[in-house]
Formats: C-alpha cells, structure tokens, sequence
C-alpha cells in the first residue's frame, strides 16, 4: 500500500480528471489494430476486463502519462511492432492451419493488452504488429535442418533463434531492433518457453499445437495436451504466450497479493488463470499496475522515440528508510535525464525466482521527492528489495538491498548503511575509482566514529585497498616448499568477469547490499577466502606442470537468482563440470591437475535465461601436490 498525503492524492486526482481528456483520443498503430479485431466479431475471443482499478491507481497512472506524453512529444514516430516466425524441423512440419490461429492468437494478446492498460488509467496502449494488406498477421518461416531428437529444452531455443533471425533479415527485419516471437514446433518440455527484453527490443519462444486457438477457452472436451481439457490448455499456452511476450518487453515477475479482488497476475501465474473466464472457472489474468506503469513508456507500446541530449541516468539522493508495520517506510528524491515518472518497490521474498514479489508504486513530485510504502503483510525470512526507478524514454535504473524481516518487523540497519555509500556504490558501478574513493573518504571523516557504520567503513577501506587482483606469485613460480597453495592469493594470468569485475575476498560494490558477508550459506568460510565473479567470467592460472589437485566449494549467493555452473579446464580439457547451481547453493569440486600446465576456471550461465544476477562465489580453491 503507497504512502502518499491527501493534499497530493487531491492533485493527482485534479491531474487525472484532465488527463483522461486528453488521453481518450491518443493513438498508435497498435491501437487501431487492436480496435479492428474487437470489431471483427468472436474469433479473437476478446477477454472480459473482470476487475476494477482504483480511483486512487487511476491518478497515479494519470500523472505518469502526462510526464511520459509531455516528454515523448518532441519525439519521432517509432516504427518498432512484434514480428512473427514460426519454425519448422526435419521431422516436425508445420501444424494445420499455423498461421491463423497464430494469427488469432496474437490478436487475442494484443487486445488484452490494450484493454488492461486502459483499465489501468492509460490510453489502450498495445503493441503494434507486423499485418499484410488484408489485415493477416505476417509470420515468417525458418526451417531447422535437425530432428526433435537432437534437443532439449536447453538448446532448443539458440538452434530456433538462429534460423529464425536468418529468416527476419532476408525479409529486411532486424532482429536486434525490434521484437520477435518465434513458435517452435516442438513439444513443450523440449522446445523452449521463455523470453527477455529491454525498452527498445526483445525475443520470445513458445510452441505449437493444434488445438491452441482462442476460439478453444470454453472447450471442456478431454485435453490431448497436458492439461485436463483443451480450454485449459488454451489457458496455458495462450497465457503463456501473453505472458512471454511481457517478459520480451521487459516485465520481470510479480504477484498479486489480493488475487480474489482482481485475477491472478499475468506476470505472477497468471498464465495459469488466462481465459479462464469463458470456463467459468475463475477471475482470469490481469497486468497489475506496476507492470502498466513499466510498458506506458516503452516505444513499442507509445509509438513514440525520443533520445534525451545529456542523458542521465536514475539516481536517488537523500534517501531514509524506516521499519513500518509489515515492511518499511522509503522517502527520498530521485532525478534523472529524462524525467522520472514512476517508482516501484518489488518485496521479492528468498528463492521462488522472483515469480512471489509483490509490488508498491509511486509518482515522484515536481521536485522528486517520493514516498512509498513496501509491505508483504505477515511475511517472515529474507527478501530483497528493489526499488525501480522509471525514466520516460522507457529506460530504468534500479537500487537493490538484502534485508530480512522478523518477530520485530524489518530489520532496516543494512539499508539505511547501504542508503549512507550508495553514492560510492554508484561511482564503483560506473568505473570512477576516484570520486568513489573521495565520497568514502568524506563520509570516514563525518560518520566514521558512529558505532551503527564502524564495521562497514572497515569492510569498504580493505575493499578500496585490494581492489585488484593479488600480486601474489603465480601458481608455477610458488616455492617448491609449499605443497598448498591458496589461490586467493596467487596471481591469475587472466580474470574477466561477465558482469563488473573480479573480487577477491571483498565486493566494494556489493557487500554494502548483502549483509557484508561472501553468501549467507558458506559462513564456515573466513573472510578472503573466496572469488566473487559474474557469468560468463573466466579465471585463468599458469600451473606450470608442478600440482597434483585442486579443490573448491561452488555456490551461488542468496542474492543471486541466476543459476550458474563451473567449468574446470586443464589445457583446454575439460576436466570438470558442476550442474547449474541455483540461489543459494553449494557443491565442492575435487580434481586432478596432475600435469597441467594452463589451468581455467569458466563461470557460465544457462544461455536461454541470459547472465541477469548470475553471481559466483569460488571458496577455499586450494592447490595441493
């Protein structure tokens, strides 16, 4: 539940009655589409709009469209849509029928859309689509030369993609600017489900079947599918087509906390419920209001583009943070080139993949100032807090932190110390050494005898003190003497990471967010004992021939909601490989280096998913001969 006075709901409410008149007659591409297939009569299968939003999210969506239409105003026609490709294999030719009930499968989604962010106090914001001179749905075809049998639901989805894109740009589409939904016609469990995306472009899997048409919601004939009959799996699989294509345009997961009031939320399982009111058997999906806030910005859904000169990105200043019955209280200001029209807190309780965080919203003032409250009633155990920041270009900046809530509610002491160096955070983050080691020096100087910030200042001084790599000797040069040798201390031939940078016993950049510790789960482990590297990032070490075994722990952070895996190379061999370890994990590794010469540690993240929060910790790797 937002904090906000009654003299700014009074001026949001002044601003949405005004708004809503000058609303009603924008227009996209997307929005005339989506107005002739509700015209077009039953085939779509249009969806109810079973709930109601409030008066009170009505204003704020108000607000934020007139910051994002005044912004975006200036701006050119933006020419992005939703291209289509259907993929074929050896042994999987195309089902009947694909491209109309892709056709009408797509318009179903696209309408829903429209209707939910209408609902939500926008225009009937939609995504425009690719539709030849009669109005069809153009979909493209791409043919893979393999048999099903040759794939997982692994590697499905860059086999697919490749031929996919190779068919977009013959047509003259470029993939990687704009966005993409590629149907695979593979089962499901073994053709790839999934997709990600930014404000400016974005990819998207799902498969076929016969029966998957929105003409089907209200069939209760038995199910050839998964599901127990064909409306539930149109249920599904459409839902899980609206629900994808969010994430191709960049919504994480959220869940609704008050499901009887409204449906389920179409980024939570909301795929599960989609539809569901033609069975009568529910409330159905809905888009919850963050995830409207996030797409009212976006190009694709505006129809506008604008690039600000001078861009700066999000960043918030004179930042509080107090506990509140059931959460915690956040104030502050935020700026940013272009303006920020939204905020919205995500409460993501440990584990569950984000699809459990539930959401708080707010609209900064004409100064910036925000306040908000982030509240999971009766919630009891870790969470992480992030706090998205909303630009009107569509781009976002996010602030995250690591807390936990108890008997006594939030403990917010991490955050309000996280709140105090967010600013050296900030200029670690963006490769400025200098300004960061001068804000942490100036807050030494002014809190460093306060008692609540004495271990962090200690943490951070060794942080900026051993910020590189060791100088210690590399593996092939250590003294015959020593028969082990840490490899915290040796100096690698090489160490990248696929995200920041390499650290060695202490994050600077992190451990103000996480507890000041390497991971929760392997505090057996001294400080300085670990590597801390990001997928895909890559340690290399020359052995010299002179070592017999090496041994770690692997794991990831509870802050880390990427799964990733450890690839140990002896000469380019592999001579090791972990499992792809999840949130909070761990799995020793024990192997013989007996002869090598060049020895590598890979960091690789599941290549479907990308290398989002894929964090690593390496503990204790110790060589032994």
């Amino acid at each position: 539940m937002m904090f906000i006075s009654r003299f700014y709901m009074a001026a949001l409410l002044v601003s949405a009655s005004a708004a809503f008149a000058w609303s009603a007659d924008y227009t996209t591409a997307g929005i005339e589409q989506a107005k002739s297939h509700a015209k077009d009569g039953g085939e779509f299968r249009r969806l109810p709009v079973s709930w109601k939003a409030s008066a009170e999210d009505k204003a704020k969506a108000a607000k934020a469209w007139e910051i994002i239409r005044d912004w975006q105003a200036d701006g050119a026609k933006d020419h992005r849509k939703l291209h289509v490709v259907y993929v074929t294999l050896k042994d999987r030719p195309a089902l009947k029928d694909y491209k109309g009930r892709i056709d009408r499968i797509v318009k179903n989604v696209q309408m829903f859309y429209a209707d939910q962010m209408e609902e939500n106090g926008f225009p009937s914001l939609t995504f425009g689509l690719d539709l030849d001179k009669d109005g069809k749905l153009v979909v493209h075809d791409a043919y893979l030369d393999e048999p099903l049998s040759k794939f997982n639901v692994n590697s499905s989805g860059p086999a697919t993609s490749k031929v996919a894109f190779e068919s977009l740009r013959k047509a003259g589409v470029d993939p990687d600017r704009d966005y993409v939904l590629i149907v695979a016609q593979m089962p499901d469990k073994v053709g790839p489900y999934y997709g990600g995306g930014t404000s400016e472009a974005g990819v998207c899997w799902i498969c076929d079947a016969e029966h998957l048409d929105p003409v089907n919601f209200s069939s209760t004939e038995a199910g050839p599918y998964l599901f127990k009959t064909v409306g539930n799996d149109n249920t599904v699989y459409i839902g899980g087509t609206a629900h994808e294509l969010g994430h191709c345009f960049s919504l994480p997961h959220t869940k609704e906390l008050q499901r009887a009031v409204a449906g389920a939320s179409l980024m939570g399982n909301g795929n599960y419920s989609y539809g569901e009111e033609f069975r009568n058997e529910g409330r159905g999906a809905f888009l919850i209001q963050s995830d409207a806030l996030r797409l009212a910005s976006i190009p694709l859904f505006t129809g506008k583009s604008r690039r600000a000169e001078d861009a700066v990105e999000a960043r918030l200043s004179d930042m509080t943070a107090e506990p509140i019955d059931g959460g915690l209280r956040l104030a502050g200001k935020v700026q940013g080139n272009p303006p920020v029209y939204g905020l919205v807190a995500y409460f993501d309780p440990a584990g569950g993949d984000d699809y459990d965080a539930s959401t708080t919203t707010c609209i900064p003032g004409p100064d910036g100032s925000f306040s908000l409250d982030a509240v999971r009633p009766g919630y009891k155990g870790d969470f992480e807090l992030r706090l998205v920041m909303l630009q009107a270009d569509g781009k976002t900046a996010t602030f995250k932190a690591g807390l936990s809530s108890g008997d006594h509610g939030v403990e917010v002491a991490p955050l309000q110390r996280a709140l105090l160096l967010m600013d050296v955070e900030a200029d670690l983050r963006h490769n400025r050494p200098e300004a960061a080691r001068a804000k942490f020096d100036a807050l030494l100087v002014k809190y460093g005898a306060d008692a609540r910030f004495v271990r962090d200042f200690a943490i951070w001084k060794r942080a900026f003190e051993e910020a590189g790599a060791p100088q210690g000797a590399s593996p092939a040069t250590a003294p015959a003497s020593e028969r082990e040798l840490d490899l915290t201390v040796a100096a690698p031939a090489k160490a990248q990471a696929g995200y920041g940078r390499v650290c060695w016993g202490y994050c600077p950049f992190e451990l103000p967010y996480y507890n000041h510790g390497p991971v929760p789960e392997l505090t057996k482990y001294k400080p300085g004992t670990f590597i801390r590297t990001h997928a895909n990032g890559t340690l290399t070490y020359d052995l010299g021939g002179v070592w017999k075994e090496l041994s770690l722990q692997y794991g990831s952070p509870s802050f880390a909601y990427g799964p990733t895996r450890l690839t140990v190379k002896g000469d380019g061999k592999v001579l090791a490989q972990t499992g792809f370890v999840r949130q909070g994990e761990n799995v020793p590794v024990n192997v013989s280096v007996d002869g090598v010469k060049d020895l590598t540690l890979e960091v690789s993240n599941n290549p479907e998913k990308g290398n989002g929060g894929c964090s690593a910790i390496i503990c204790d790797p110790m060589l032994k001969r």
